[in-house]
């Protein structure tokens, strides 16, 4: 195994392949994950590369010698936690914010399970943006690469903020 971590992108907008695949009647809308995309790339080999061609955005990664134990370096320089970092639209939400997360993740075949947790501020997603927004960090492994690939739930962010100080003027 080796480590890769972040290293920029090419500015361009993302095109989501799942949509372009709807759009083309490829895949049923209910039906687009991770895994029917990949099997969808799979079985079409020789459309695939036109097909991921119509994103224009390329994301670029760098090897990193750090702990594979950890998980990957957040917007911190601090690995993030399973299950407990998020990334953020940071002109919405500052950094290390606590928010207290409720939705559903899709855990195994069965139906989707409630997971209702405090989480952190800890990470930046270009493509995340406005409130309301995030992207939960599921881990690695298979069974984290499931959770997140097939992760569709709409759910509710609740974002604490500090009390303001009080005014000593008042008192």
């Amino acid at each position: 195994q080796v480590r890769v971590s972040y290293d920029g992108r090419n500015g361009q907008p993302y095109v989501p392949l799942g949509r372009l695949l709807v759009q083309d009647g490829e895949l049923p809308a209910d039906g687009v994950s991770m895994d029917s995309i990949r099997n969808w790339l799979e079985a079409h080999p020789d459309r695939m590369m036109s097909v991921m061609e119509r994103n224009p955005n390329y994301v670029f990664f760098r090897r990193d010698d750090g702990n594979l134990a950890q998980g990957p370096k957040g917007a911190f320089g601090m690995p993030l936690t399973a299950g407990r970092s998020v990334a953020v639209d940071r002109s919405v939400v500052p950094f290390a914010m606590p928010l207290w997360v409720e939705t559903k993740l899709p855990y195994g075949a069965g139906q989707p399970v409630s997971w209702d947790h405090l989480v952190f501020a800890q990470d930046i997603g270009t493509d995340i943006k406005g409130a309301g927004r995030a992207d939960l960090f599921t881990g690695w492994g298979a069974t984290a690469q499931s959770v997140a690939g097939n992760l569709h739930a709409h759910g509710r962010m609740v974002l604490f903020l500090p009390r303001p100080p009080a005014d000593s003027a008042a008192q």
